[in-house]
């Protein structure tokens, strides 16, 4: 959680049932926002240079530590939010620069190793955070690399491969599509909601088919 008592904001863990509060990160220019794992092992967040916006992604034990950088061999970039798979095998972000926006993943280990970063699609549109699949073999986001009015289109990326598994768009009168979660056990479907001319509805999408199905 985000709190601050100390006159500055920064990334807290509580402990819900005994109430206890403990102050994980102490950023001088203090820090908005993070997200913990599945398992609860760490805590994520944008480790930037005086709140510019543009560093690395980081984590902390959610029992306190210093911040290890997921991806130190990177360029610097802007990135605002990520996703972890249930199982936490496997941490996905979007990350922007100056050449775009790119989707990356991240194996992680039983104990909480990683593994070095894979790109699984670049595209100079703007592109939302990831959704992962409960196993983490499957990434959707929302694209605008068909509109030049960010109306965006659902792309799926095989984790692993990065192969485009799916890609889910209705055309011009399509305003915009939001993938809210892909299911679990493999079937490769996921809940997602559209924006059209004319109402706003939540179906769910069958990815490899590319169809829209109510929900």
């Amino acid at each position: 959680m985000v709190s601050n008592p100390s006159g500055r904001y920064q990334l807290y863990a509580w402990q819900v049932p005994a109430g206890d509060l403990r102050q994980l990160t102490d950023r001088p220019e203090g820090i908005l926002s993070g997200f913990i794992d599945s398992l609860a092992r760490h805590v994520y967040y944008l480790d930037d240079r005086d709140g510019n916006e543009i560093g690395h992604l980081v984590r902390v034990p959610f029992g306190g530590g210093k911040p290890e950088n997921t991806s130190p061999n990177l360029p610097a970039y802007s990135t605002w939010g990520g996703a972890i798979s249930e199982t936490g095998n496997r941490l996905a972000f979007t990350r922007a620069d100056q050449e775009g926006f790119t989707l990356t993943a991240i194996d992680l280990g039983p104990n909480g190793e990683m593994s070095e970063p894979r790109d699984l699609y670049r595209s100079e549109r703007v592109m939302s955070p990831p959704v992962l699949s409960p196993e983490g073999d499957l990434a959707v986001v929302a694209s605008a690399e068909r509109s030049a009015m960010q109306h965006y289109t659902l792309l799926a990326f095989d984790t692993l491969t990065g192969e485009r598994v799916a890609e889910l768009w209705d055309g011009r009168h399509q305003r915009g599509v939001r993938s809210v979660r892909p299911s679990p056990g493999g079937e490769r479907r996921s809940l997602a909601g559209r924006d059209l001319e004319s109402e706003r509805l939540r179906a769910t999408a069958d990815l490899p088919a590319a169809q829209w199905a109510a929900a």
